[in-house]
């Protein structure tokens, strides 16, 4: 198909869903193959990457112009995202890194201050924790900045 079939949103049946776990893995010649197609597409494209990937990370991340860190406030997340900082400041400095912190109302989470003193960087924004609305939001497989048009994350 066409680049039309990327704005439709799929049906999804319970037998579609694979486990998180079970990710498709694409080689990077093809991913950076796939995002520069879509950059001369849309004036903005995002491309998830899990912080634990190593393969396609810094091969994604030369055609990136910034990028959204995200992290909770637990342990592994910190660990990650600061691998992932240094990683990126190491290789690609030119890249900007924007750190966002989601879930930052999270019961006994590891405190934003402690966060920016460990990261060597400040938040760029906030992500309270609402797991109602992130939950129905995954099930119902419609992205809550759609769903919930007036919540504060869906405005920008």
């Amino acid at each position: 198909g066409d680049h039309r079939d990327l704005h439709s949103r799929p049906t999804r049946r319970s037998s579609d869903l694979a486990p998180p776990s079970q990710g498709v893995r694409i080689p990077p010649d093809l991913l950076e193959e796939i995002i520069k197609l879509l950059q001369k597409m849309f004036d903005f494209v995002v491309v998830d990457l899990h912080a634990a990937s190593r393969t396609n990370t810094v091969a994604t991340m030369r055609l990136a112009n910034a990028a959204l860190v995200i992290i909770v406030p637990e342990m592994t997340s910190l660990y990650y995202g600061k691998s992932f900082v240094e990683i990126m400041e190491a290789t690609l400095p030119e890249v900007g890194l924007n750190i966002i912190l989601n879930r930052s109302t999270l019961p006994n989470g590891v405190p934003a201050e402690a966060i920016k003193r460990h990261l060597k960087m400040k938040i760029a924004d906030e992500i309270t924790d609402d797991q109602a609305l992130v939950t129905t939001s995954v099930n119902r497989g419609v992205p809550f900045v759609i769903s919930h048009t007036r919540h504060r994350k869906s405005v920008v």
